[in-house]
Order: C-alpha cells, then sequence, then structure tokens
C-alpha cells in the first residue's frame, strides 16, 4: 500500500475524484483505520472506484469478499472484468448452505475476488452458525458492502451477520449513493462496518449519546396522534459530523459533472367523487384502529395506511384481490401527459420522439398503465417488476435502451431502481412514491447520471392525489432531505473538502 497512492495518478481510465476516492481509501489504511465508506451520487462510478482498491491488494495476493444486491451481481462482475480482474460470481440460485460452503473453500491469500448477493445472510440459520461466519471472514483480506443502505437497521439478521463477519476482515469498505434516508440514525451499521472506532459497536450506545427522543403530532383523519422519533442532539451535531467525515468520501453529481438542467413539476390531481369518499372511508378505518387500544407502531401504522397509497395509485384493494382503476382520475392524467410527450401518428410513435420513464409503488398499477399503453400504441412497452425472472428483467432493459421504436419504461422503484443505467430517458414521472428517500433518490439517479449529457433538458413530473396520503408522503420527503442537506452543508463548510480549499 506504500506505493498505491502514486500509482493511482497513473489510472487515466479513472476521472478524478474516482482517483481521490481511492486515495482517501489507500490513506486510511495507512494510517492504521480499517476501512472507509463512499457515499457518492448514483452514476458516478462507486463501483468502478471500489474495484481499483480491490485490484491494488488483490496484486498482494489479497482475498475480496463482495457482497452486492439481487441483480447487480452480475454488473459488478462486468465492471471488474473492464478492470482486468478475474472475478468469481457466486452461481444464482444456490441454497444459502451452498453459497456459505462455497465461501468457506476459499483458498487463503490466493487473490479470489468473489461477488454474492446479500441474501445468504439473510437467514436466522446462518446467523446462529457464528462458526461459519467466522470461518468465511477469515478467508477475506476486503470485505466490500454495496448498497449499504440496505442495511441500516441494526437490528435485521444481515445486518448482524456482516457486522460479525467485518470484525475478522481486516479491511473494509461501505459503499452507498443514499447513506442517510431517513435520519443520521442510518449512518451507524456502515460505520460499525468499515471502522467501528468511530462510533463505537454498540448502536444503543450511539443512539443514547447523540440522540434525544423528538415527540411530534401528526394528523390521521381529523384527529391528531403523536409519534416519535430520534433527534440529533444539537450540542454535539459538531462531533457528529466530524467523527462522520474522517472516514466518509463524499461527492454529488453536480461537483463532478457537468449535466443538463433537471426541471421538476410537481402536478396536483383532483379527486373524482368516488375516490374522495373512497380515501373518506379508508381514513375512518384508519382512525377506529388508532382507537381500538391496540398499540400502534411504525411498522403496523405503515401497514394500515398501504390501502391508502394505493387508492392513490389506482389500486383497489378488495377481498378477492386488487384491482386496476382504468377510470382513476390520476390514470387520465398520466395518458394525457404522455400523448402530449409522445405524439403519435396512427398509434406509431416516431424514433425521434423522447423516451420516458413511469414509476410506480405497486406491481398492479405497473401491469395497469402497461396494458393500458400497450392498447393505446403499437410500440413495445418495457417493464421491470417483482417476481422477473434476470432473462426477462434483462430483455426489457436492453428494449427500452437499444431498440429505437420503445420510448416508455414502466417499473415499480423496489425493483428498478436501484443499478440501472437509463439515460435513454429525458423524462420521469413520478405516478406514485413511498416515504422512502433513499427509493426517490436512487430512482431519480437512473436517468439523471453520468451519460445524461445527451439531452439538452431532463425533466421530471410528480402526480400527487390532493387531500390524500400522498400530501403528508411528498412532506415527509421533504423533511428527510433536509437531514441529507444538513450532511452536506456541513462536509462543505468545515470538512475535509473545505480546508482543502
Amino acid at each position: 500500500m506504500k506505493n498505491a497512492t502514486t500509482k493511482i495518478d497513473k489510472m487515466i481510465e479513472l476521472r478524478q475524484y474516482q482517483k481521490d476516492a481511492v486515495r482517501f481509501f489507500a490513506t486510511n489504511v495507512m494510517a492504521g483505520k480499517t476501512g472507509v465508506i463512499y457515499d457518492m451520487d448514483p452514476g458516478l462510478g462507486k463501483t468502478f472506484t471500489a474495484h481499483t482498491c480491490i485490484k491494488m491488494l488483490a496484486k498482494k495476493g489479497a482475498n475480496v469478499l463482495y457482497l452486492t444486491r439481487k441483480t447487480l451481481d452480475i454488473q459488478a462482475r462486468e465492471e471488474a472484468i473492464k478492470l482486468g480482474l478475474k472475478p468469481y460470481l457466486i452461481k444464482p440460485g444456490l441454497s444459502s448452505k451452498k453459497t456459505l460452503d462455497a465461501l468457506s473453500n476459499v483458498p487463503l491469500k490466493s487473490g479470489k475476488i468473489v461477488i454474492t448477493k446479500h441474501g445468504p445472510f439473510s437467514r436466522r440459520e446462518v446467523l446462529e452458525d457464528t462458526k461459519t461466519l467466522k470461518l468465511i471472514a477469515e478467508r477475506f483480506d476486503l470485505l466490500i458492502v454495496d448498497e449499504i443502505q440496505d442495511f441500516k437497521n441494526p437490528n435485521s439478521i444481515r445486518s448482524k451477520c456482516v457486522m460479525f463477519m467485518s470484525r475478522f476482515i481486516p479491511y473494509r469498505i461501505t459503499m452507498s449513493g443514499t447513506l442517510v434516508g431517513n435520519s443520521e440514525l442510518d449512518v451507524f451499521v456502515p460505520c460499525f462496518i468499515s471502522n467501528p472506532t468511530v462510533f463505537g459497536d454498540s448502536y444503543f450506545r450511539f443512539r443514547s449519546n447523540y440522540f434525544i427522543k423528538n415527540s411530534f403530532e401528526i394528523k390521521v383523519g381529523d384527529k391528531r396522534r403523536t409519534i416519535t422519533k430520534y433527534k440529533l442532539r444539537k450540542a454535539l451535531e459538531h462531533d457528529f459530523h466530524q467523527r462522520l467525515d474522517s472516514m466518509k468520501f463524499s461527492k454529488r453529481l453536480k461537483e463532478c459533472l457537468e449535466l443538463p438542467p433537471l426541471v421538476k413539476q410537481t402536478h396536483m390531481i383532483e379527486p373524482n367523487h368516488e375516490e374522495s369518499q373512497m380515501m373518506k372511508n379508508l381514513q375512518e378505518e384508519l382512525c377506529c384502529f388508532l382507537d381500538s387500544g391496540e398499540t400502534v407502531t411504525a411498522a403496523n401504522l405503515m401497514e394500515r395506511t398501504i390501502r391508502l397509497r394505493q387508492l392513490c395509485s389506482a389500486v383497489l384493494s378488495t377481498e378477492t384481490g386488487e384491482q386496476f382503476m382504468h377510470n382513476h382520475s390520476k390514470v387520465e392524467w398520466l395518458m394525457d401527459e404522455v400523448d402530449t410527450i409522445l405524439p403519435s401518428e396512427e398509434k406509431f410513435i416516431p424514433e425521434t420522439a423522447p423516451k420516458i420513464i413511469i414509476w410506480t409503488a405497486f406491481r398492479t398499477t405497473c401491469i395497469g398503465i402497461r396494458e393500458m399503453l400497450e392498447k393505446k400504441y403499437h410500440n413495445p412497452i418495457a417493464t421491470i417488476i417483482g417476481g422477473q425472472s434476470e432473462d426477462d428483467r434483462g430483455g426489457h432493459l436492453k428494449m427500452f435502451q437499444t431498440d429505437p421504436h420503445c420510448h416508455i419504461l414502466v417499473a415499480t422503484m423496489g425493483s428498478g431502481g436501484v443499478g440501472l443505467n437509463l439515460q435513454q430517458a429525458s423524462y420521469m414521472i413520478y405516478f406514485a412514491k413511498s416515504y422512502s428517500q433513499i427509493e426517490d433518490t436512487q430512482s431519480e439517479a437512473r436517468a439523471y447520471r453520468m451519460g445524461s449529457e445527451r439531452h439538452s433538458t431532463i425533466f421530471r413530473y410528480d402526480a400527487i392525489m390532493k387531500n390524500s396520503i400522498e400530501v403528508d408522503i411528498e412532506k415527509a420527503l421533504a423533511d428527510k432531505k433536509t437531514i441529507v442537506e444538513s450532511i452536506e452543508h456541513w462536509r462543505k463548510t468545515y470538512g475535509r473538502d473545505a480546508v482543502r480549499d
């Protein structure tokens, strides 16, 4: 590692900020620290940067364990090959036991780069088998955890598995384009895995030291309810940010790339009489639940509000299943909007027309919109939804990226919001959204990223039902975005970048 920083400048395939990221890791390792966090916007090449770090260590015979989300493992392998590496991809479909056996049999100091999914580490029997987890960890010299936002809950099984293994692996890198999604508490797991000396190894001690309980009221129907969250202590903000900044390399799109302007528009959709009445009935049901005396938690409250969200997404949930509402107010708005963006002649969209991504929150909505668009146009409609095989998903993705006749992709944010390159689109329509700021940011970055320079402008349209739960969701997302912006403000004002400037 001593000569690593001098070699970075010769890597002409890397952009300057990527070289800085590799140098940051090398410098930390040489200073005796275990690892770093790469907090870089989606589309800035975190995976390529991490593979450069891998290349430096692999030359010395170091073994690397690369954990990533399902559907992103193939992409990680392809980017490793571009750098001249020879990664081994754990075969899809293997049982957790066979995956663990394969990891346990990696020869020591053999320069092996093994890429596998998070999935096998989400099973309780794996967590309880600490002997095997330790055996696996001791085979590797570098641990890379991609999409670390999937591990923000320190009490989840997969978080506990990876946190346990990280104790026995000398070097660690955690990566995310959306490090903080709900609150500053989200940074604990990435910090623990990368370098537990920064905030300690106890989540509850970390929460007790840096946060205070903050109670506030929310309006549900005609009633107000008290919700408790944790807020960063004002007196410890500087200490918190300074510790985090010491191990985190951050870069935002606007700092690194000259992208076209992103024009955002919010469209408020007026519900018709029938939709308004159904929303009122569901709100009354929710109030009855809150008054029933049952324990109200964030989990069961979210579960109870899902029908309200579905109704705003043109999904009617009944005893016999879910039905798509073809005459929904928002659906009518969407079809008019698409018709304005993609004028057609005799139902054919010309090849020169722009491309659109329609983001939805529910599978039923996605399928319903696709079927309506297929009836309206003779052009193929691409779809990314849960439950697709890898071949089917890859075929639809390739069709949208390369077929000049395919102008529309309909996708759920949960399935298509991470790891896809969709720079061909110059329009994004958010038919519905979830409470997750991570999903919102990640899905936007599919089209607004490196490669978007081909367009003069990128447009984002958000559709929100008036007087509905979507108004509250929009406010919640804005509050979460404020937390992210405060972290960025500290970095630019007091962090390493500010000192260097």
